[in-house]
């Protein structure tokens, strides 16, 4: 694979939307925090820009 686009590897099946993933995190015993961090939890964590 060249380097160009690299990050756009086309996955063999759908994760699904954010939502879908939140909600399975959540059935997981992972809910998704956002005022306290306690564990386990789940962050959302956006991908550096370089």
């Amino acid at each position: 694979m060249d380097r160009e686009g690299a990050d756009r590897v086309a996955l063999a099946v759908n994760a699904g939307t954010s939502d879908d993933l939140r909600e399975d995190f959540e059935a997981a015993g992972y809910p998704l925090l956002t005022t306290e961090i306690v564990a386990p939890g789940l962050i959302k964590v956006y991908p550096h820009p370089a």
